[in-house]
Protein backbone atom coordinates (compact mmCIF):
# COMPACT_ATOMS: atom_id res chain seq x y z
CA UNK A 1 0.00 0.00 0.00
CA UNK A 2 2.81 2.37 1.06
CA UNK A 3 5.14 1.66 -2.62
CA UNK A 4 1.14 2.04 -4.44
CA UNK A 5 0.61 5.21 -2.74
CA UNK A 6 4.42 6.55 -3.51
CA UNK A 7 3.83 5.59 -7.56
CA UNK A 8 0.66 7.67 -7.36
CA UNK A 9 2.44 10.59 -6.49
CA UNK A 10 5.26 10.35 -8.16
CA UNK A 11 2.62 9.81 -11.31
CA UNK A 12 0.76 12.95 -10.51
CA UNK A 13 3.87 14.92 -10.50
CA UNK A 14 4.91 13.64 -14.03
CA UNK A 15 1.32 14.51 -15.32
CA UNK A 16 1.22 18.23 -13.77
CA UNK A 17 5.05 18.51 -15.53
CA UNK A 18 4.41 17.74 -18.87
CA UNK A 19 0.99 19.10 -18.85
CA UNK A 20 1.38 22.47 -17.08
CA UNK A 21 4.34 23.69 -18.01
CA UNK A 22 4.04 24.07 -22.06
CA UNK A 23 0.76 26.13 -20.73
CA UNK A 24 3.17 28.26 -18.74
CA UNK A 25 5.88 29.12 -21.41
CA UNK A 26 2.76 29.55 -23.48
CA UNK A 27 1.42 32.22 -21.68
CA UNK A 28 4.61 33.57 -21.00
CA UNK A 29 5.74 33.61 -24.70
CA UNK A 30 2.22 35.31 -25.25
CA UNK A 31 2.39 38.47 -23.34
CA UNK A 32 2.75 41.73 -25.77
CA UNK A 33 5.72 43.93 -24.70
CA UNK A 34 5.39 46.75 -22.32
CA UNK A 35 5.18 50.03 -24.50
CA UNK A 36 7.47 51.95 -23.23
CA UNK A 37 6.43 55.00 -25.41
CA UNK A 38 3.46 54.96 -23.65
CA UNK A 39 3.37 58.13 -21.07
CA UNK A 40 4.82 58.10 -17.44
CA UNK A 41 2.87 56.22 -14.42
CA UNK A 42 1.80 58.78 -11.47
CA UNK A 43 1.93 57.46 -8.11
CA UNK A 44 1.90 58.21 -4.20
CA UNK A 45 4.28 57.02 -2.03
CA UNK A 46 5.18 57.57 1.42
CA UNK A 47 8.22 59.25 2.14
CA UNK A 48 8.44 59.66 5.67
CA UNK A 49 6.21 59.32 8.11
CA UNK A 50 2.75 60.90 7.19
CA UNK A 51 4.34 62.15 4.49
CA UNK A 52 3.55 61.50 0.98
CA UNK A 53 5.47 62.04 -2.30
CA UNK A 54 4.02 62.07 -5.66
CA UNK A 55 5.91 60.18 -7.68
CA UNK A 56 6.80 59.53 -11.39
CA UNK A 57 8.14 56.47 -13.47
CA UNK A 58 8.61 54.63 -17.05
CA UNK A 59 5.98 51.66 -17.83
CA UNK A 60 7.99 49.02 -16.46
CA UNK A 61 8.75 50.69 -12.70
CA UNK A 62 12.11 52.14 -14.11
CA UNK A 63 12.98 55.96 -13.84
CA UNK A 64 11.32 56.99 -10.50
CA UNK A 65 11.37 60.01 -9.98
CA UNK A 66 10.16 62.50 -7.03
CA UNK A 67 7.90 65.09 -8.59
CA UNK A 68 6.66 67.02 -5.35
CA UNK A 69 8.80 68.95 -2.31
CA UNK A 70 8.02 68.77 1.26
CA UNK A 71 5.33 71.94 1.26
CA UNK A 72 2.69 69.70 0.04
CA UNK A 73 1.63 65.78 1.14
CA UNK A 74 -0.13 64.33 -1.53
CA UNK A 75 -2.52 61.93 -1.72
CA UNK A 76 -4.99 61.95 -4.79
CA UNK A 77 -3.84 62.56 -8.26
CA UNK A 78 -5.13 62.70 -11.82
CA UNK A 79 -3.86 63.31 -15.36
CA UNK A 80 -5.26 65.78 -17.07
CA UNK A 81 -7.16 64.51 -20.76
CA UNK A 82 -4.29 66.05 -22.47
CA UNK A 83 -1.46 65.20 -20.19
CA UNK A 84 0.33 68.35 -19.50
CA UNK A 85 -1.07 68.81 -15.92
CA UNK A 86 -1.21 66.35 -12.52
CA UNK A 87 -4.10 67.70 -10.16
CA UNK A 88 -3.75 66.13 -6.75
CA UNK A 89 -5.23 67.00 -3.15
CA UNK A 90 -2.92 68.14 -0.30
CA UNK A 91 -3.21 66.02 2.46
CA UNK A 92 -2.39 68.63 5.22
CA UNK A 93 -4.87 71.40 3.86
CA UNK A 94 -7.20 69.15 1.78
CA UNK A 95 -6.86 71.79 -1.32
CA UNK A 96 -6.69 70.93 -4.73
CA UNK A 97 -3.20 71.78 -6.65
CA UNK A 98 -1.85 71.24 -9.99
CA UNK A 99 1.83 70.74 -11.51
CA UNK A 100 3.44 69.54 -14.13
CA UNK A 101 4.96 66.00 -15.34
CA UNK A 102 8.48 67.50 -14.86
CA UNK A 103 7.64 68.70 -11.60
CA UNK A 104 7.69 72.48 -12.61
CA UNK A 105 4.35 75.05 -12.36
CA UNK A 106 3.04 73.48 -9.25
CA UNK A 107 0.24 75.67 -8.32
CA UNK A 108 -2.82 75.90 -5.46
CA UNK A 109 -5.98 76.12 -7.39
CA UNK A 110 -8.49 76.32 -4.04
CA UNK A 111 -8.38 78.16 -0.44
CA UNK A 112 -9.43 76.86 2.95
CA UNK A 113 -9.90 73.05 2.18
CA UNK A 114 -13.09 72.50 -0.16
CA UNK A 115 -11.85 69.17 -0.91
CA UNK A 116 -14.26 66.84 1.36
CA UNK A 117 -12.70 63.22 0.39
CA UNK A 118 -9.05 63.85 -0.35
CA UNK A 119 -8.63 60.42 -2.06
CA UNK A 120 -10.42 61.87 -5.56
CA UNK A 121 -9.91 64.35 -8.01
CA UNK A 122 -10.69 64.46 -11.81
CA UNK A 123 -10.86 66.98 -14.78
CA UNK A 124 -13.59 68.79 -17.03
CA UNK A 125 -12.78 66.75 -20.61
CA UNK A 126 -11.14 69.87 -22.43
CA UNK A 127 -8.46 70.42 -19.08
CA UNK A 128 -9.62 74.02 -18.20
CA UNK A 129 -10.32 73.18 -14.48
CA UNK A 130 -10.17 70.30 -12.09
CA UNK A 131 -12.74 68.58 -10.14
CA UNK A 132 -12.81 67.45 -6.65
CA UNK A 133 -15.79 66.39 -4.29
CA UNK A 134 -16.60 68.88 -1.11
CA UNK A 135 -19.73 68.75 0.82
CA UNK A 136 -22.49 70.84 -0.53
CA UNK A 137 -22.46 73.83 2.44
CA UNK A 138 -26.15 74.47 4.35
CA UNK A 139 -27.68 71.75 2.46
CA UNK A 140 -28.85 68.74 4.37
CA UNK A 141 -31.21 66.15 3.21
CA UNK A 142 -34.48 65.01 5.02
CA UNK A 143 -33.60 61.54 5.52
CA UNK A 144 -30.90 58.83 7.16
CA UNK A 145 -31.50 55.17 8.19
CA UNK A 146 -31.76 56.26 11.99
CA UNK A 147 -34.47 59.16 11.70
CA UNK A 148 -32.05 60.76 13.94
CA UNK A 149 -28.58 61.96 11.80
CA UNK A 150 -28.87 64.26 8.68
CA UNK A 151 -26.72 63.40 5.82
CA UNK A 152 -24.55 65.80 3.68
CA UNK A 153 -25.13 66.07 0.07
CA UNK A 154 -21.60 66.12 -1.75
CA UNK A 155 -21.28 67.57 -4.89
CA UNK A 156 -18.41 67.76 -8.22
CA UNK A 157 -17.15 71.32 -7.86
CA UNK A 158 -14.16 72.51 -10.41
CA UNK A 159 -11.76 74.56 -10.33
CA UNK A 160 -10.42 76.85 -13.27
CA UNK A 161 -6.62 76.29 -14.03
CA UNK A 162 -6.29 79.73 -15.11
CA UNK A 163 -7.52 80.55 -11.53
CA UNK A 164 -11.07 81.95 -11.94
CA UNK A 165 -13.74 80.69 -9.73
CA UNK A 166 -14.71 77.62 -8.59
CA UNK A 167 -18.03 75.98 -9.37
CA UNK A 168 -20.46 73.04 -9.14
CA UNK A 169 -21.13 70.72 -11.82
CA UNK A 170 -24.49 70.89 -12.19
CA UNK A 171 -27.01 70.28 -9.87
CA UNK A 172 -26.43 66.31 -9.56
CA UNK A 173 -29.09 64.67 -7.41
CA UNK A 174 -26.57 62.21 -5.72
CA UNK A 175 -24.70 62.21 -2.15
CA UNK A 176 -21.46 61.48 -4.62
CA UNK A 177 -18.77 59.12 -3.05
CA UNK A 178 -16.16 59.13 -5.85
CA UNK A 179 -15.44 60.63 -9.43
CA UNK A 180 -14.08 58.96 -12.31
CA UNK A 181 -13.39 59.99 -15.55
CA UNK A 182 -15.74 61.43 -18.65
CA UNK A 183 -16.61 59.48 -21.61
CA UNK A 184 -14.50 59.72 -24.94
CA UNK A 185 -17.15 62.08 -26.14
CA UNK A 186 -16.94 64.29 -23.43
CA UNK A 187 -20.71 63.92 -22.53
CA UNK A 188 -20.58 61.60 -19.59
CA UNK A 189 -19.12 61.55 -16.05
CA UNK A 190 -18.63 58.02 -13.92
CA UNK A 191 -19.38 58.23 -10.38
CA UNK A 192 -20.48 56.54 -7.57
CA UNK A 193 -22.98 57.61 -5.36
CA UNK A 194 -26.26 57.32 -3.74
CA UNK A 195 -29.82 58.69 -4.62
CA UNK A 196 -31.71 59.72 -2.23
CA UNK A 197 -33.54 56.71 -0.35
CA UNK A 198 -37.48 54.88 -0.69
CA UNK A 199 -38.87 53.84 2.92
CA UNK A 200 -39.97 50.11 2.86
CA UNK A 201 -41.28 47.78 5.34
CA UNK A 202 -40.74 50.98 7.64
CA UNK A 203 -36.99 51.43 6.92
CA UNK A 204 -35.31 54.00 4.57
CA UNK A 205 -33.23 51.86 2.14
CA UNK A 206 -30.51 53.50 -0.16
CA UNK A 207 -29.66 52.77 -3.77
CA UNK A 208 -26.02 52.93 -4.23
CA UNK A 209 -24.43 52.25 -7.50
CA UNK A 210 -22.08 53.82 -10.33
CA UNK A 211 -23.47 56.17 -12.64
CA UNK A 212 -23.21 58.28 -15.45
CA UNK A 213 -23.36 62.22 -15.06
CA UNK A 214 -23.84 64.75 -17.05
CA UNK A 215 -22.62 68.37 -17.00
CA UNK A 216 -26.44 69.87 -16.94
CA UNK A 217 -27.77 67.25 -14.22
CA UNK A 218 -29.10 64.88 -16.10
CA UNK A 219 -27.97 60.76 -14.20
CA UNK A 220 -27.90 57.39 -15.53
CA UNK A 221 -27.34 54.37 -13.40
CA UNK A 222 -25.67 51.53 -15.02
CA UNK A 223 -24.81 49.69 -11.49
CA UNK A 224 -25.82 48.29 -8.16
CA UNK A 225 -24.30 48.28 -5.16
CA UNK A 226 -21.46 49.89 -3.05
CA UNK A 227 -18.80 49.84 -5.28
CA UNK A 228 -15.31 51.75 -5.85
CA UNK A 229 -14.37 54.09 -8.64
CA UNK A 230 -14.81 53.71 -12.32
CA UNK A 231 -13.19 54.87 -15.12
CA UNK A 232 -14.13 54.92 -18.88
CA UNK A 233 -10.98 53.11 -20.97
CA UNK A 234 -9.78 55.59 -23.82
CA UNK A 235 -11.53 54.79 -26.29
CA UNK A 236 -14.98 54.77 -24.46
CA UNK A 237 -15.78 51.36 -24.74
CA UNK A 238 -15.46 49.70 -21.52
CA UNK A 239 -15.33 50.73 -17.46
CA UNK A 240 -13.03 49.00 -15.53
CA UNK A 241 -14.38 49.84 -11.84
CA UNK A 242 -13.56 48.20 -8.04
CA UNK A 243 -16.13 45.98 -7.32
CA UNK A 244 -17.82 45.33 -3.77
CA UNK A 245 -15.21 42.67 -2.66
CA UNK A 246 -12.17 45.26 -3.87
CA UNK A 247 -11.39 43.84 -7.20
CA UNK A 248 -10.86 45.45 -10.27
CA UNK A 249 -13.05 44.56 -12.68
CA UNK A 250 -13.92 45.79 -16.32
CA UNK A 251 -17.35 45.55 -18.72
CA UNK A 252 -17.88 47.00 -22.00
CA UNK A 253 -20.30 50.41 -22.35
CA UNK A 254 -22.54 50.81 -24.83
CA UNK A 255 -23.34 54.99 -24.81
CA UNK A 256 -25.32 54.66 -28.10
CA UNK A 257 -28.73 52.94 -26.48
CA UNK A 258 -30.06 55.29 -24.16
CA UNK A 259 -30.02 54.35 -21.41
CA UNK A 260 -26.11 53.18 -22.15
CA UNK A 261 -25.99 49.11 -21.70
CA UNK A 262 -23.02 47.47 -20.09
CA UNK A 263 -22.20 43.82 -20.00
CA UNK A 264 -19.76 41.36 -20.52
CA UNK A 265 -17.87 41.54 -16.75
CA UNK A 266 -14.55 39.97 -16.56
CA UNK A 267 -11.90 39.93 -13.32
CA UNK A 268 -8.44 41.42 -13.81
CA UNK A 269 -6.93 41.66 -10.67
CA UNK A 270 -7.70 41.54 -6.58
CA UNK A 271 -8.84 38.96 -3.86
CA UNK A 272 -6.33 36.38 -2.20
CA UNK A 273 -6.11 38.94 0.63
CA UNK A 274 -5.30 41.88 -1.06
CA UNK A 275 -7.50 44.93 -2.07
CA UNK A 276 -7.31 47.86 -4.98
CA UNK A 277 -7.81 51.01 -3.70
CA UNK A 278 -6.95 52.85 -7.33
CA UNK A 279 -6.23 52.22 -10.88
CA UNK A 280 -5.73 53.92 -14.18
CA UNK A 281 -6.12 53.00 -17.67
CA UNK A 282 -3.07 53.74 -19.84
CA UNK A 283 -3.23 56.44 -22.79
CA UNK A 284 -3.47 53.37 -25.27
CA UNK A 285 -6.05 51.59 -23.46
CA UNK A 286 -4.28 47.69 -23.17
CA UNK A 287 -3.09 48.45 -19.40
CA UNK A 288 -3.81 49.20 -16.21
CA UNK A 289 -1.61 50.42 -13.38
CA UNK A 290 -3.39 49.79 -10.17
CA UNK A 291 -2.63 50.41 -6.60
CA UNK A 292 -2.58 47.40 -3.83
CA UNK A 293 -2.75 47.08 -0.93
CA UNK A 294 -2.63 43.77 1.54
CA UNK A 295 -5.47 43.04 3.82
CA UNK A 296 -3.11 42.75 7.10
CA UNK A 297 -5.56 44.36 9.19
CA UNK A 298 -8.86 47.07 9.10
CA UNK A 299 -6.33 49.62 8.54
CA UNK A 300 -4.92 47.99 5.53
CA UNK A 301 -1.48 46.58 5.04
CA UNK A 302 1.90 47.77 2.50
CA UNK A 303 0.72 48.92 -0.78
CA UNK A 304 2.44 48.30 -3.67
CA UNK A 305 1.79 49.70 -7.66
CA UNK A 306 1.03 47.12 -10.15
CA UNK A 307 0.47 46.91 -13.78
CA UNK A 308 -1.81 44.10 -15.67
CA UNK A 309 -2.76 43.82 -18.81
CA UNK A 310 -6.70 44.74 -19.89
CA UNK A 311 -7.49 41.39 -20.29
CA UNK A 312 -5.91 40.34 -16.86
CA UNK A 313 -2.72 38.70 -18.11
CA UNK A 314 0.70 39.93 -17.35
CA UNK A 315 0.07 41.31 -13.67
CA UNK A 316 3.82 43.42 -12.33
CA UNK A 317 5.15 44.56 -9.58
CA UNK A 318 6.84 47.85 -10.24
CA UNK A 319 6.82 50.33 -7.03
CA UNK A 320 6.06 49.90 -3.11
CA UNK A 321 4.03 53.24 -1.86
CA UNK A 322 4.62 52.09 2.04
CA UNK A 323 0.65 52.98 2.28
CA UNK A 324 -3.04 51.69 1.83
CA UNK A 325 -4.78 53.82 -0.34
CA UNK A 326 -2.45 55.98 -2.33
CA UNK A 327 -3.94 56.85 -5.81
CA UNK A 328 -1.94 56.28 -9.31
CA UNK A 329 -2.56 57.77 -12.94
CA UNK A 330 -0.96 57.71 -16.13
CA UNK A 331 -0.02 60.50 -18.43
CA UNK A 332 0.57 60.22 -22.34
CA UNK A 333 3.49 62.09 -23.42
Amino acid sequence: MHHSSRFTRCFLIFLWVIICVPVVVFAQDATPEINMSNGRIIYVTETSAGHNTLMSMNPDGNESKPLTKNDVSPLAASASPDGAQIAFVDLTSYDLYVIKPDGSGQKRLTQGGPASNPNYSGWLPDGSGALYLTDKRNLRSDFDLTGNASVMRKEVFVASTSGGASGVIGEIPLAIDRIGNWSADGKWLVVNGTEAPVKKDGKWRFARGMYLAAVDGTIQKILNGDLGMGRFSPDGKQIAFIDGNRQLEVMTVDLTQSPAVVDHFKTIAGGFGSSVSSFAWSPDGKQIVMHFFMNIDTNGGPGFVYSVNADGNDLKMLAPTGQANATVAWISE
